[in-house]
């Protein structure tokens, strides 16, 4: 679905200066919501976002030791806040998303009739096309419709196979591809020899549909024994096989149960977005501030006036890997019948001096809009803008769940320089999570939201 589609009656809510503090005062004091006073707020926003944008955590990216390490201080933050565990391990739900794909024994590389070692003097490049290919090949011989034994490397005296070394390696495989190759065999001609283990790491990329021949790349031992210095015509038979690797991801959930019929999911995403080359990208804005504001409703949603819905907060992995966070909780049986509505809490960080608060997915339910009016009183509505980049709440959109996703606008991209606590506003952040207060409380009073295709 295309965001245009899915921003449906996405607003802006834009108070001038004048009226912006009696509106927080009118329906957002801590009369009508227990919120704490609003430096205890900013000082507990602030402690969450900087813990959790810390560079121990490794930008907080899927698979790495930082962000396992990160899931357990939020399981220990909704353990302090006193949230029922909902998950398979304490507060953790575990999925699996696939990392990439090994060559599996079943493959399968013939030269003259002899096997060659899978793995150790041949292997199969994952992310290119699972294809049988059988040929008569000249070493050094470029042919239209024939398979190709090709230098792996451009430059002479090269010795080591590194991340620099993809780009290349795929332009060269493409370019193949577009003169004729029906396979392409790249010979290791380094000084002192590869080990294939660094090819097989730093190739463990995501299938290229572009890329419809196979790929194969042969080590120097192999090369010597069996292609060097050879000028006829030779048969060789090769038939890639694989396996997809796995890794766990994880979800991190703690409820209130107030013994409801309904339940409202209060979102954020935890993991990181856009990794940096050689630089940690904190994520201060995207997504901590989303979480931490996220960890403070789930202290202030306890108060008598909220009782109607049970609640369930969860912190979301796996968006930029197809919203896989967000689908391993949605596949849980029933549990779609159970759900009330949700609330998206997306990069919160920086509302600026006009007091800015982009609210979209207005148009997924009926009486959102009209819910949404009477918790913005003096606000002008506005069109907002689309995110740039797949959030989790989009997910809860395909599957027809009524939600509002909120934040406080995007630059065109998060970089290691912008994203980091110094730029985060802490005063505008408590005043998010006072809006959103009342924000749910006007969405409850209206009813239950029914779904909308608005």
């Amino acid at each position: 679905m295309q965001y245009k589609k899915l921003i449906t009656a996405a607003m802006l809510f834009a108070a001038s200066p004048a009226s912006h503090g009696q509106l927080l005062k009118n329906i957002l004091n801590t009369n009508k919501t227990t919120a704490p006073n609003n430096e205890g707020l900013i000082q507990a926003l602030r402690a969450d976002v900087t813990e959790l944008s810390q560079d121990k955590y490794s930008g907080r990216l899927m698979g790495t030791t930082g962000y396992n390490n990160v899931t357990a201080h939020i399981e220990k933050r909704m353990k302090e806040i006193g949230l029922t565990r909902y998950g398979t391990i304490g507060y953790k739900s575990v999925f699996k998303y696939v990392t990439g794909r090994s060559a599996t024994v079943e493959s399968r590389f013939l030269v003259n009739g002899k096997n060659v070692v899978i793995n150790s003097d041949v292997l199969p490049l994952p992310f290119c096309a699972n294809e049988d290919n059988n040929s008569y090949v000249i070493p050094g011989t470029i042919a239209n419709y024939a398979a190709w034994v090709a230098p792996l490397f451009d430059r002479p005296g090269t010795h080591e196979f590194t991340e620099a070394s993809i780009e290349p390696l795929i332009k060269k495989i493409r370019n193949a591809q577009d003169r004729g190759a029906t396979a392409l065999y790249l010979y290791d001609d380094s000084s002192n020899g590869i080990d294939l283990k660094d090819v097989k790491h730093h190739c463990n990329l995501p299938i290229d549909r572009d890329i419809t021949i196979p790929v194969w790349i042969i080590s120097k031992k192999a090369y010597t024994e069996y292609f060097k210095d050879v000028n006829y015509f030779m048969p060789v038979f090769s038939s890639p096989k694989f396996r997809n690797d796995f890794k766990e991801g994880y979800n991190i959930a703690g409820t209130i149960n107030n013994n409801a019929a309904s339940t409202i999911v209060i979102m954020a995403d935890y993991d990181q977005l856009y990794p940096a080359k050689g630089d940690v990208l904190n994520g201060a804005n995207d997504n901590a501030s989303g979480v931490a504001t996220m960890l403070q409703l789930a202290t202030l949603l306890k108060a008598p006036e909220y009782k109607q819905y049970n609640y369930a907060f969860i912190a979301f992995s796996g968006s930029q890997m197809g919203t896989l966070g967000a689908q391993s909780f949605l596949s849980i049986p029933d549990i779609k019948s159970k759900l009330a509505y949700a609330i998206d809490l997306t990069a919160v960080g920086k509302l600026n001096e006009r007091g800015e608060i982009f609210i979209n997915g207005a148009g997924s339910a009926a009486n959102f809009a009209a819910a949404i009016k009477e918790a913005s009183v003096e606000y002008s509505p506005r069109v907002g803008t689309t995110y740039p980049h797949v959030a989790s709440y989009t997910k809860f959109l395909d599957e027809q769940v009524p939600v509002l996703s909120f934040s406080t606008g995007y630059p065109q991209q998060f970089t290691a320089q912008t994203d980091k606590v110094s730029n985060i506003n802490f005063a505008g952040m408590a005043t998010v999570t006072r809006y959103i207060m009342g924000g749910i409380a006007s969405v409850n009073k209206a009813g239950q939201p029914a779904y909308s295709r608005n």
